[in-house]
């Protein structure tokens, strides 16, 4: 009996510290890898990588923009985001940190969420210049 009060307890213990944030910080939590891009009337000056190298990882109000190359190395860059309704804002201030121009992003802008479930995220930039970059992504 005694045992069993023991795990028990130990279980109780374990799942009470198992939240993120407080809470949940709802579906875009976790990793995102990239599935589909659509590049319309915006200038890409290098050829484009791969999607499946590039990935979106949410947690908080951090997120992170990742490059992998192959198996053991990658680039990465960390900002803020905001979803406010369909809007979601990406700010990345520190200069110091290069920019991911494979993302076609700039350090600063706003997207429009198109889909956001637990298993798809897909959301547009349309850059003051003109034309529009839609981004697709599967949640892994």
């Amino acid at each position: 009996m005694r045992r069993l009060v023991a795990i028990l307890a130990i279980t109780v213990a374990v799942l009470s510290g198992c939240t993120r944030n407080d809470g949940d910080i709802g579906p875009l939590f976790g990793l995102w890898q990239m599935s589909g891009r659509e590049v319309k009337g915006v200038d890409a000056t290098e050829p484009l990588p791969p999607v499946e190298e590039l990935f979106w990882a949410f947690q908080s109000s951090v997120i992170e923009m990742k490059h992998v190359y192959g198996t053991s190395r990658y680039e990465s860059i960390y900002g803020k985001w905001n979803l406010q309704g369909e809007t979601l804002t990406l700010d990345f201030p520190d200069t110091d940190q290069p920019i991911l121009e494979e993302f076609l992003l700039p350090r600063q802008c706003e997207l429009e969420v198109l889909e956001l479930d637990g298993r798809s995220l897909r959301v547009v930039w349309r850059p003051e210049s003109g034309g529009e970059v839609i981004y697709k992504f599967i949640k892994r």
